[in-house]
């Protein structure tokens, strides 16, 4: 187990642990509970920041020292900070560690923000590093989060106390929420810093405790490949040391038994992996960290960046690395008060970071009451606005900022920025993962582009990409060198709204693309062999063989002018590209010696400076000329040894061109002793110069003395109306406080003069847009031109109203008077809201209550009068389709005749399919429900479907498992023909797409309403089957959506338009819903949702075997009894072919009379539900009533529903046959 530090190794001095404890409200218990829970020698010194009253005394430390042996003391200026020993802080001062000693500074203004336990965990961070250690207990407020993350950063531990054990949770939630190792008890923090702390009762060796210590190697190789799968960053590219101790730890703090445990929680824990990647992406930033380097960023980069600036384009910034939004915020405010007085900038700043939980609290832009300490009380008011939870940056700063993930070491980098700020963020990353993102910078940048990094980052060995901004070391610009990706990466798109950027040979930016144009102007007069080298003498381009004149050095690879020139070129090329540089002429150096022996050459050099690269940026065009023929010997060179005399020629020529650029340097310091005596004497007469004016400001001063008594008397008159001023301004403030009401008061300009809190909530604004005009600040509302509304009542003197959103979504009724002042003058408008959106949800909830009631009216009405045309329909084509069958087994098989009726028969047979429709709307059809599984049902339709998709590409996609439904099978086959059928026939040329799908879903009540079926809110939550029929074609209207299900509507040249109005019936009168989603050329999807049965669903079996009845006669007398004359001469035809004697009777009273006078002779009685003067129910009671054994059949057209429904109760009917023709 990892331990802060060893009994046996442990060093002296500032070697062991220091704890530092903040509490506040609730603290005391809670420290108590911790003091008694360490051993008397924890090896670690305590130092503890309570929240006390500054104008009293405390006898804090004495409390706490009845309540553990250890030493408790109250901390003293200079005391030494010993282990096992506790120091608690004096009243009114903050106290902090710095050298071993307790520093104690005084608190200074108590109306100022006071975070004392911050500022003890930012002085323990400093001066104990991965030593420190963090523990925030109870208390209200977030004093601590701030201190915490300085921990963090500097490798120590933190702790926050569980918000279930703590009397006031504000602290440690915060603290919680900022990021902490481990939230715990009192209790047990104390066990995790005895179990870490290595003390004399902690266990001695790493694995006593049943842990392994952390192996080396590829040990954590599983763990990063875990990491990399399922949170896509990859965690072995950061600095080894820093994941090792903080997975160290977090096996510890766990107690966990070592890698392949962690490896097993981080996979099977979603919790365990958050708290992991968390810790490793130590995500600590604070508003305006190292406040220098932004003043030196607003003075030296802005002003280079706005005068460079093409017409309107924005100036793009990249925050890579952005955490919770700090840095990039802190940039934007920068930026807007740059910006101010000088025309609109528009500004985008993209920040990015792989954590999308600090992503989310960055959007958000909600930060604690301490950031006080990092942002000036101007910029708290300017660009912040206070709540509940702390401070919120204001909209116009927010709205500058975009968040999103990226991960810098794996995503294409951005494109086109003017800046990127990537501070205290490469210092996580590796020495080769360095060396891959730098470049990516350079990528990023356009040229002139600046760089901005952290303190403790810099370039590395890409000193040709990047150069210092004066003599900062964190702040760079972008060099003209080639743009290049590293390998591995291309550069997609990765800001949005702008088109990708193939890959490949990156582009030539706008400066050096002019530039390689005047090489190219200047080559066509000379056309030798040259490079082109930018202002640090980093090569270009080459042109033509430069190979005699520069050869590439053994060691670093580069492209540095000065370390790539041959032997005798470098002396004339340092002075000639300087004076190119000073004179910005062209400078020519004739005869340079260039290489030994053989080899050896004469050449003309010639420099020419070429301007356009970008601003303050110098290109040069080195140009070589080889001589006609060699150069003369030198004039004095012994006869047999020409080599020699070449050689000393040479040196000559260096040693004089060494002298000129001495002599020039003497010269130009020379020149610059002139400049300082000049100045200095322009000081002595300055000086002078104040002398006098001195005097005359003292003559001004008697004048001021005299001119300051007679002010002093109008001041004493402007005080007493300054007073009388006060008193009625603070009785309009009470007033406006106590209406609680949004009041906005502007002026005839439209500027704002006053508003109420309440207005800052309702219409968006702020105390800073005080002096603005309405038409920059608008009044947030959904409304067309509210500031041409007020401008209107302020020229027509006529109040006005209207109601509106804000920007929460909530409605208000505003009204907008002139504002008359008490001599009738109008100075301006009044515009106040009033809160009506209860009234208007009511309103709403009320207009849609009517919607559901009159669509369910609609669907009964529209139920019951198809069920009476049904139950017509089926008394007009029982007897058609009976005598039909009769007639066909009659006719020859072959002849006219019999075709004709065959026909009769089909027409009368599609009748009653119009029959079951209106059945299936209306929801009276009978159904015969089973236990069926409807993924399992729709492959058994399969054929059948591929055929009624007619030319269109049919997909099933349907669920593995089996989806139980108790539906009749028959029914909920017509539901997925007649959808599959639609959708087909909507498919574009017939040759679309149509998706059958099947799936479960937990459907609550939102869910489950439909439009279609009155609002459908009956139907309980709860787990739902559901099928989805979708098309690729051509879509529906929002008309045709609302009257897609009702009967006899169709869009098409053919057909009923009963098909859907079926399907509607069917899923009613299964207890399911219909959604349908739909857009114009886009296609359409009806999803419909069936109650899940949560019994077993059946194998499923064959068809069910139907067994033939047995032809037979019979005897005897039965009586009938229909109002209907054709169903009743078919039932008489029928049952005198069986055999049987009929009675006719025409209605039940005539049925009754019948029964009563051959009661002896009747051996059963069919009779009609529905019929004139008495109906079939109250016959059956009356023939019960003669006799109680006849048995009595009831007829109906009615399905089985509605007839039971009908029969209600009754028990004098034997059995029930519906009448419709299909079945006979």
């Amino acid at each position: 187990m990892p331990q802060l530090h060893s009994p046996s190794t442990r060093p002296h001095g500032l070697s062991f642990p220091v704890v530092g404890v903040g509490a506040s409200a609730g603290g005391l218990e809670a420290f108590t509970q911790f003091l008694q829970r360490l051993p008397a020698r924890a090896g670690f010194a305590i130092l503890l920041v309570q929240h006390l009253d500054p104008s009293r005394s405390s006898v804090l430390a004495e409390i706490l020292s009845r309540e553990t042996a250890r030493s408790v003391r109250e901390a003293v200026e200079g005391m030494a900070v010993e282990p096992d020993h506790v120091y608690v802080i004096p009243p009114d001062t903050r106290m902090g560690v710095e050298g071993g000693v307790i520093r104690l500074n005084p608190r200074g203004d108590r109306s100022a923000p006071h975070h004392p336990i911050d500022y003890l965990f930012r002085s323990l961070a400093l001066a104990y590093g991965p030593r420190a250690v963090a523990v925030v207990l109870s208390g209200g407020g977030t004093d601590g989060t701030h201190g915490i993350g300085d921990i963090r950063e500097a490798g120590g531990l933190t702790f926050a106390q569980s918000v279930d054990t703590a009397g006031q949770t504000g602290m440690p939630a915060s603290a919680a929420a900022a990021g902490v190792d481990a939230v715990l008890s009192p209790e047990g923090i104390a066990d995790a810093l005895v179990r870490l702390g290595g003390g004399p009762e902690a266990p001695a060796e790493p694995g006593a405790d049943g842990a392994e210590p952390l192996p080396d190697g590829n040990a954590l190789a599983p763990l990063f490949a875990v990491l990399r799968e399922r949170t896509g960053v990859d965690f072995g590219q950061y600095k080894q040391n820093t994941i090792r101790r903080r997975v160290t730890r977090r096996i510890a703090l766990q107690r966990f038994a070592g890698v392949d445990a962690l490896v097993r929680a981080v996979r099977d824990d979603p919790a365990e992996l958050a708290a992991l990647a968390r810790d490793l992406l130590i995500g600590v930033t604070r508003f305006f960290r190292d406040p220098g380097v932004f003043d030196r960023f607003r003075a030296e980069a802005i002003p280079p960046l706005l005068r460079d600036r093409v017409d309107d384009t924005p100036l793009r910034v990249w925050v890579p690395g952005c955490s919770t939004g700090e840095e990039a915020y802190s940039l934007a405010i920068v930026l807007v008060e740059a910006f101010e007085g000088a025309a609109e900038v528009p500004v985008k700043i993209l920040a990015t970071d792989v954590n999308e939980a600090a992503l989310a609290r960055a959007r958000a832009g909600v930060y604690p009451e301490n950031i006080a300490e990092d942002v000036s009380p101007d910029r708290l008011r300017r660009h912040f606005r206070k709540t509940t939870a702390g401070y919120r940056v204001s909209s116009a700063v927010r709205d500058l900022c975009v968040f999103a993930r990226h991960d810098l070491t794996a995503d294409p980098p951005f494109a086109r920025m003017d800046l990127v700020s990537c501070r205290n963020v490469l210092i996580y990353f590796d020495a080769a993962l360095q060396r891959r993102v730098i470049p990516l910078f350079h990528y990023a940048l356009r040229p002139g582009g600046y760089l901005l990094l952290g303190p403790s980052e810099t370039i590395g060995p890409f000193a040709d990409l990047f150069v210092p901004v004066g003599r900062d070391e964190h702040l760079y610009t972008r060099t003209l060198a080639p743009a290049r990706l590293p390998s591995g990466l291309v550069a997609g798109p990765p800001v949005a709204g702008r088109p990708p950027v193939a890959a490949g040979p990156p582009r030539e930016a706008g400066g050096l693309a002019d530039v390689y144009r005047e090489a190219d102007r200047v080559l066509a007069r000379y056309a030798p062999v040259a490079v082109l080298v930018d202002d640090n003498l980093n090569i270009l381009q080459f042109r033509g063989d430069s190979d005699p004149y520069l050869r590439h050095p053994s060691g670093t690879a580069g492209l540095d002018l000065l370390r790539m020139a041959r032997e005798g070129l470098l002396p004339d090329l340092r002075d000639g590209v300087s004076a190119a540089r000073t004179e910005g002429a062209v400078i020519r150096r004739p005869d340079v010696r260039v290489g030994e022996g053989d080899a050896a050459r004469t050449v003309t050099l010639q420099i020419t400076p070429l301007a356009g690269a970008g601003p303050g940026l110098l290109c040069f065009l080195i140009a070589f000329e080889d001589a006609d023929s060699r150069p003369p010997a030198p004039p004095v060179v012994p006869i047999n040894d020409s080599e020699l005399a070449e050689r000393v020629g040479q040196l000559r020529r260096e040693l004089e061109a060494a002298r000129e650029h001495q002599q020039a340097v003497a010269e130009e310091y020379e020149a610059t002793n002139e400049e300082l005596k000049s100045a200095n004497e322009e000081i002595l007469a300055s000086n002078e110069e104040l002398q006098s004016t001195n005097e005359e400001l003292q003559t001004a001063r008697e004048e001021m003395q005299s001119a300051n008594e007679e002010l002093e008397t109008v001041n004493e008159e402007l005080e007493h109306r300054n007073r009388e001023l006060g008193r009625t301004n603070d009785d309009l403030h009470s007033l406006l406080v106590g209406v609680n009401v949004p009041v906005v008061v502007v002026g005839r300009d439209l500027r704002i003069r006053r508003l109420t809190a309440q207005a800052e909530a309702v219409f968006g604004l702020q105390p800073a847009d005080v002096g603005r005009s309405l038409r920059e600040t608008g009044l947030g509302l959904d409304a067309p031109d509210p500031a041409g509304t007020v401008a209107r009542v302020i020229d027509s003197l006529e109040a006005t109203a209207f109601e509106a959103r804000d920007r929460t979504g909530r409605w208000h009724s505003v009204r907008i008077r002139p504002y008359e002042t008490g001599d009738n003058r109008i100075e301006g408008a009044v515009v106040t809201g009033i809160d009506i959106d209860a009234a208007k949800r009511s309103e709403a909830a009320r207009r849609d209550l009517e919607g559901q009631v009159f669509q369910t009216q609609k669907l009964e009405s529209l139920g019951l009068m198809a069920g009476g045309v049904a139950h017509d329909l089926n008394n007009l084509l029982t007897p058609i389709i009976g005598y039909a069958q009769v007639i066909l087994g009659e006719l020859p098989a072959g002849s006219a005749h019999h075709a004709m009726m065959g026909e009769v028969d089909q027409s009368a047979r599609l009748a009653t399919d119009l029959v079951q429709q209106l059945l299936s709307y209306s929801g009276m059809s009978p159904r015969e429900n089973r236990l069926t599984d409807l993924s399992g049902l729709i492959r058994g339709l399969e054929g059948l479907l591929r055929r009624a998709a007619v030319g269109a590409e049919l997909r099933f996609e349907l669920a593995g498992g089996p989806l139980p439904v108790d539906v009749d099978p028959a029914q909920v086959s017509q539901v997925v023909m007649n959808l599959v059928t639609n959708a087909a026939e909507a498919a574009p040329g017939g040759r679309g797409t149509v998706t059958v799908r099947t799936d479960t879903a937990h459907s609550d009540r939102a869910a489950l309403a439909s439009p279609f079926l009155g609002g459908r809110g009956d139907l309980p939550e709860g787990a739902y089957a559901t099928l989805e029929v979708s098309d690729d074609g051509s879509g529906m209207s929002a008309d045709t959506q609302a009257r897609m299900f009702d009967p006899f509507y169709t869009t098409k040249f053919t057909g009923r338009g009963l098909g859907l109005a079926a399907v509607l019936g069917i899923v009613r009168g299964h207890a399911g819903t219909v959604r349908v989603r739909s857009e114009v050329g886009r296609g359409t999807t009806v999803r419909v949702l069936l109650p899940l049965s949560h019994r077993p669903t059946p194998e499923v079996v064959g068809a069910p075997i139907r067994i033939a009845a047995t032809a037979g006669r019979g005897s005897g007398t039965v009586l009938v009894v229909d109002d209907e004359k054709g169903v009743r001469g078919l039932v008489k035809m029928i049952l005198k072919n069986a055999g049987f004697e009929v009675i006719e009777a025409e209605d039940g009273t005539q049925g009754l009379d019948v029964f009563r006078d051959r009661s002896a002779d009747i051996r059963a009685v069919i009779l009609d539900l529905t019929m004139p003067r008495m109906g079939g129910l109250a016959l059956a009671e009356s023939i019960r009533g003669v006799s109680g054994t006849v048995p009595i059949l009831v007829m109906s057209g009615y399905g089985p529903e509605e007839t039971a429904s009908r029969m209600g109760g009754c028990t004098s009917a034997d059995s029930f046959r519906n009448r419709s023709p299909r079945k006979r």
